[in-house]
């Protein structure tokens, strides 16, 4: 169940960053969002390593029902250095007063609402901060654009910033080297390094990024995928069958990515508005390149010789295809568009292999009898 204070009140942003500057004073404002209209009282306090940094002129706020939100102003005083670069974070709470007794405050057992603070502090000499941004084309399936954000968090500007991408498939085998062009960078500034790639098969891969900026380095390293799997199914083929038996079907699987998936069939047999099965298969793994089987069973006792639809949904962790096929139910046999052959039951064949015989028997006959009028 939801406190009542996080959905009456709000504070936004969830969190603010300012750069730190020596002896810096600056006035940053959060606002309290009163999302149920109600008259509130709150406390407002600070924590973390900025706090002995920040000062609230009044910790306590009252917001009038009538009002949709209140500023809540901090007021941050910095010193002449902070030793430690990088980000520097503090909390700001704000909890629901609940009751006031003699000057006391009591605070609501509720819990509080909270926001960040964070102080960015630059380092010494030249250091950048970025992430390897893969951005796929959405018209263009294999075209990928790499991205690279470059922040200068150093008090130093950067005169040349340039990245070396090496793209790998799923087996580590290097499909392309790239570089994108250089860049100056300011100190406290921002750029973006870019370049783009074509792909020439679906599948799985990474990339990994390294950034020389003024003979200093970061890597990156980042996956992606180009396209989904499709998962075909090659053939269908139920054996040893007679009508009334549970029907063992051999699904067959294909599939064209460049990685091991691991796939199952939710399944459907229906004629008309009638469902004859609801199944599920029991799960499989599809090594690159090769075929495997996914088994389905259909108990047949109450089902007719005719025409029926199996609906095969193949699910993996990228996606899934449905596929329908028509069935062919015979005393002997199940027949699909995707079975090779007529497959026949034991019975059949014993039939078969005692006409043939017969038949044998009578040439021969025949041949005898035609030999002995010659003589």
């Amino acid at each position: 169940m939801l406190n009542q204070i996080a959905i009456a009140l709000g504070i936004s942003p969830a969190k603010k960053v300012i750069d730190f500057a020596p002896n810096k004073e600056e006035t940053i404002t959060f606002n309290l969002i009163n999302n149920e209209n109600r008259d509130l009282r709150v406390f407002v306090e600070i924590s973390g390593e900025l706090a002995e940094y920040i000062q609230i002129p009044n910790n306590i706020v009252t917001i009038k029902k009538d009002e949709k939100s209140r500023g809540l102003d901090l007021e941050i005083i910095l010193p002449e250095n902070v030793e430690r670069p990088g980000l520097i974070e503090s909390t700001v709470k704000v909890s629901r007063i609940s009751a006031a007794e003699q000057g006391a405050i009591q605070i609501s057992t509720m819990p509080s609402i909270k926001a960040k603070l964070q102080l960015r502090v630059p380092y010494p000499s030249k250091y950048i901060e970025s992430m390897l941004v893969v951005d796929k084309d959405d018209k263009e399936d294999k075209k990928v654009r790499f991205v690279m954000p470059i922040f200068n968090y150093g008090v130093e500007d950067i005169e040349n910033a340039r990245a070396f991408l090496k793209i790998f498939d799923n087996e580590n085998n290097l499909m392309r080297d790239l570089e994108t062009e250089s860049t100056s960078i300011d100190s406290g500034s921002q750029a973006k390094l870019s370049s783009n790639w074509q792909a020439e098969t679906i599948g799985s891969y990474y990339a990994t990024a390294d950034i020389d900026y003024d003979g200093e380095k970061l890597e990156l390293k980042e996956s992606f995928d180009i396209g989904a799997p499709f998962v075909n199914i090659t053939k269908i083929i139920v054996n040893n069958f007679r009508l009334g038996d549970i029907a063992k079907f051999d699904i067959y699987l294909k599939s064209d990515w460049n990685d091991i998936i691991n796939v199952y069939a939710d399944a459907t047999i229906f004629k008309d508005d009638k469902i004859y099965l609801s199944s599920k298969t029991e799960p499989i793994d599809l090594f690159v390149g090769e075929e495997n089987i996914i088994n389905l069973y259909w108990g047949t006792a109450n089902v007719a010789e005719g025409d029926y639809n199996l609906s095969l949904t193949i699910k993996h962790m990228l996606g899934e295809s449905t596929h329908i096929v028509k069935l062919v139910v015979n005393e002997d046999s199940i027949i699909t568009s995707l079975t090779p052959e007529r497959i026949v039951s034991g019975r059949d064949i014993i039939i078969y292999l005692t006409v043939a015989i017969v038949i044998l028997i009578v040439v021969n006959v025949l041949w005898y009898i035609k030999k002995f009028r010659k003589r």
